[in-house]
């Protein structure tokens, strides 16, 4: 299986963070359950299955991993949102998503006809991220206004690596601390405890993929653990395993280019 990134349209970089890719090799045998590592993002998918329709999808912001069968030659793109964006970008409600993943409201389906079509008629990788590129671009996404001050958290919480104490960020942006959760979770379906933790998990398990050999212990205090100690119970809380177990996940996986 393989999972990769792609840059976006730079209109759309304030909104967008990648278009992905994810595939399972048609040769392969059986069912796989993979394990979608949490990120606190909305994507929106197309999925082109061997056995079944192609599918547009809806992907709620997850603070857990998300457990999807793969069949051989399956293959799924989409485009993944900043963590304040999507929900706004998209119509939908943010927390009414968050964990969930199904087909997508009829009023997304519809525009992702480009990327269905070029799927099903076999687009190599370049045909589908050109189409999706041209969808994100015909959506208006560009326009839509986010929240200036839970923008300014969510930057703060990235650039800290999840590792920036919450109490600090109502301060940073200039909100009192229950208007800033009020509005952050409005945007985002998550509090802002929540989302820190999920983005230190991607942090380090970006940090895994990067160097595999590097130990948990040399990640942790990278990333702002106070110790192995504390990314292993931050593992089990986020991801339902201790680190040993994610990387035997991730191993499953070739990845090209990520962001965290």
């Amino acid at each position: 299986m393989r999972y990769e990134e792609f840059p976006v349209p730079p209109e759309l970089a304030d909104h967008l963070l990648s278009i992905w890719s994810f595939a399972r090799p048609v040769e392969s045998e059986g069912v796989v359950q993979h394990f979608v590592p949490p990120d606190g993002c909305v994507s929106i998918a197309v999925a082109a299955h061997v056995q079944r329709p192609t599918e547009t999808l809806l992907i709620g912001a997850h603070d857990r991993p998300l457990v999807v069968p793969i069949f051989p030659g399956d293959r799924y793109w989409g485009m993944r949102f900043w963590p304040d964006a999507g929900a706004a970008c998209l119509g939908v409600d943010a927390g009414a998503w968050v964990g969930r993943s199904g087909p997508a409201p009829a009023h997304l389906a519809a525009p992702s006809a480009g990327v269905v079509r070029a799927l099903d008629e076999g687009a190599g990788d370049e045909g589908v991220r050109d189409a999706l590129a041209s969808w994100s671009l015909a959506s208006g996404w560009g326009a839509v206004a986010l929240d200036a001050p839970v923008r300014l958290a969510v930057v703060a919480i990235v650039a800290s690596k999840g590792a920036i104490p919450v109490g600090e960020l109502p301060g940073t942006v200039g909100l009192t601390p229950r208007t800033l959760l009020r509005r952050f979770r409005a945007a985002t379906g998550l509090t802002l405890k929540r989302y820190a933790k999920v983005r230190r998990f991607r942090e380090a398990a970006a940090r895994h993929v990067e160097a595999p050999s590097t130990t948990w212990s040399y990640i942790a205090a990278d990333v702002g653990y106070a110790d192995h100690a504390h990314l292993t119970r931050e593992f089990r809380e986020i991801h339902g395993a201790p680190p040993r177990e994610v990387a035997r996940l991730i191993g499953r996986i070739s990845h090209g280019r990520i962001r965290p």
